[in-house]
């Protein structure tokens, strides 16, 4: 972690000294919220974990196309192992959220557009992260390595 810290605060984007703060989430990657200059910004480092299929080229693609189609903040520097986008402030909704009256006629549009919307943004080379393939592969290298565990994974399909 402070690896990290001192990544993010020694990026050369920021205009002045800044402190980067812990902001949760983020399972392969260590996210910051930081300010400089009056103006907030998440930073997110964390570099390829390709047996996990967790390329970073393809989320700096993805990060740019969701931007463009209106579905995320805007990308403000990267580098290897490094994405700075702006700070949208809010809240995780909860399953109530979800639930309340309204929220679904809110939330379909949304999820049409960034269905639709990014790919069509998408530019330059990318892989496509399908979890269900990242799943899969994780179990047939289980079943190559001959780990017990593969037996357990044919039972259950």
């Amino acid at each position: 972690m402070t690896d990290a810290i001192s990544k993010a605060a020694g990026l050369s984007f920021w205009k002045g000294p800044v402190e980067p703060k812990p902001l949760g989430g983020g399972i392969t990657n260590v996210n910051f919220v930081v300010e400089d200059q009056g103006r907030r910004y998440v930073v997110r480092i964390g570099d390829d974990i390709v047996v996990h299929g967790v390329l970073r080229f393809n989320e700096l693609a993805a990060s740019r196309a969701a931007h463009a189609a209106g579905v995320s903040p805007a990308v403000v520097y990267s580098e290897p192992g490094v994405l700075v986008m702006d700070f949208i402030d809010g809240r995780t909704l909860t399953e109530d959220d979800v639930r309340a009256e309204g929220m679904m006629e809110r939330i379909l549009p949304l999820i049409e557009r960034i269905h639709h919307g990014v790919m069509r943004e998408l530019r330059g080379p990318i892989l496509m992260f399908w979890v269900f393939h990242v799943v899969r592969d994780y179990a047939a290298t289980l079943k190559a390595a001959g780990s017990r565990m593969a037996k357990a994974l044919e039972a259950a399909q």
